[in-house]
């Protein structure tokens, strides 16, 4: 389904939607973290042992810092690409960009740090193609690569790609 508005005249916005598997794999997440919480509450371990509530604290932390780096949406101007997470954003000027092209994670992509399904593929990773590259991603099979004129590398996700792909493509000819 490919979703966007015109926010104005010189806007797009387009949703970037979370697959399946990264909806299953935040649920079981939050259900699983809940669980330890109610154990330690419930059996009183938090009393006698500071382990446990500083390790679920510990992930907790991590937790909703990957929550807060999760993928919103793009947003195309005249000038630049925008990438919204829910805290913060990453722009991107068209005038820096190299190339840009549908990307496929199965090149041996390794997580260096960041999320691997939790809030989506959020983090840094590399893979033996071109190293080390940020990655804000919602659904794997919507993925892009945007490789800027100063080698940084970006592969992020939204609705119907291909399309915003060939926007970007003709934005970056001019």
């Amino acid at each position: 389904m490919y979703y966007f508005y015109q926010k104005n005249n010189m806007e797009k916005v387009v949703n970037i939607t979370w697959s399946n598997s990264v909806k299953s794999i935040t649920g079981i997440c939050v259900i699983l973290v809940l669980c330890i919480f109610y154990y330690i509450i419930k059996s009183g371990s938090f009393k006698t042992n500071l382990l446990l509530p500083t390790c679920l604290i510990l992930i907790l932390g991590v937790l909703a810092y990957f929550m807060t780096q999760a993928p919103t949406s793009l947003h195309l101007s005249e000038t630049s690409l925008t990438l919204k997470k829910i805290i913060g954003k990453i722009e991107i000027p068209y005038k820096d960009i190299q190339n840009i092209e549908k990307y496929n994670f199965n090149q041996g992509d390794t997580r260096i740090v960041g999320s691997g399904g939790f809030c989506g593929y959020v983090g840094t990773f590399k893979n033996n193609t071109f190293g080390k590259y940020s990655c804000y991603v919602g659904d794997a099979q919507q993925a892009f690569l945007i490789q800027t004129k100063e080698n940084k590398y970006y592969v992020l996700s939204c609705d119907n790609s291909i399309s915003i792909i060939n926007d970007i493509k003709q934005e970056i000819r001019k």
